[in-house]
């Protein structure tokens, strides 16, 4: 992918270090009620980081009239960097969640553990699978094509990265808009489980073609 490909008011480009900020903001605005967000602002900086830090990542933000419009964000099974990535940043994650681990220590340990660490192995994903981890758009900014784009600059890197396929996970119930977008865009479902035992979630994926 070129470092920034700029179609009508929007340049896709990758994300960097001094977007983390802004990367944040996007997240606590898109998902307001997700698990993640509710760790707090300094952790998903930290989680982010992390992500941005692997050479193993899809990591592409999209800027609209100066404005970070959007953000999507993968890494590929086969390089196993969760936990390896989560190990090396390990006491500024605990740093960043010890606000919440003492009010809520073995639930708060055991969802993180589930989230963050545990491979999604409830469903077989193809090992040569990017797995894209996050996307998030603007609610202001939304309908403008973002998340299309962002789609397809993560597919051209899952590509130049020889993956296979890309897998995303996503609810199953009441979140017929994004499943629809995902359906539009060449995703299929490959599975279903339950999030903490009680989250119904989908596995889709989509294959690529073959270079």
């Amino acid at each position: 992918m070129e470092n920034k490909i700029n179609i009508d008011r929007l340049i896709i480009r990758e994300g960097r270090l001094d977007d983390i900020d802004s990367i944040v903001d996007v997240h606590v605005a898109a998902f307001p009620d997700f698990f993640l967000t509710t760790l707090g602002s300094k952790f998903l900086g930290v989680m982010y980081r992390i992500f941005l830090s692997s050479s193993e990542n899809a990591f592409v933000v999209c800027e609209m009239d100066g404005r970070l419009a959007g953000f999507a964000v993968g890494l590929m099974k086969s390089s196993g960097a969760d936990f390896r990535l989560a190990f090396r940043f390990l006491p500024e994650l605990v740093l960043a969640l010890m606000p919440s681990l003492l009010r809520h220590p073995l639930h708060l340990g055991r969802r993180i553990f589930s989230r963050l660490i545990k491979d999604e192995g409830r469903i077989s994903i193809p090992r040569d699978a990017l797995i894209l981890r996050s996307l998030g758009v603007n609610p202001e900014m939304r309908r403008n094509g973002v998340a299309r784009r962002l789609l397809g600059a993560v597919e051209e890197i899952a590509k130049n990265k020889n993956a296979k396929s890309i897998a995303l996970t996503t609810d199953a119930v009441q979140n017929e808009h994004a499943v629809q977008f995902y359906v539009t865009q060449g995703y299929q479902e490959l599975g279903r489980f339950k999030q903490d035992n009680l989250r119904e979630m989908l596995i889709m994926i989509k294959y690529l073609p073959v270079l």
